[in-house]
């Protein structure tokens, strides 16, 4: 099998499993946000909670960026590495 087509079929792999665990992370997100809302209707400790809910949601969508971001330096180096392995082999 064509090296090509096997390293596209795991950068899709992994591409999609990140696709699914960003859709988590925005529908986590959401519902922080539905829950901020909610705590900043309340009176007296409703803005510390809020800060809280509000901290969580930051943190839990730049946890998933993070790792998104990572894969995308893991697959560059991939196709780096593969490219100069291809000019190698041409020569």
């Amino acid at each position: 099998m064509d090296v090509d087509v096997l390293l596209d079929k795991d950068l899709d792999v992994q591409l999609d499993s990140l696709r699914e665990k960003l859709f988590l992370a925005d529908k986590e997100a959401t519902e922080l946000r539905s829950e901020l809302q909610l705590l900043e209707k309340q009176p007296v400790l409703s803005y510390e909670c809020a800060e809280y809910v509000n901290e969580a949601a930051f943190n839990s969508f730049l946890m998933h960026a993070l790792a998104f971001n990572s894969f995308l330096m893991h697959a560059l180096v991939k196709l780096r590495n593969f490219q100069f392995i291809a000019c190698c082999n041409g020569k």
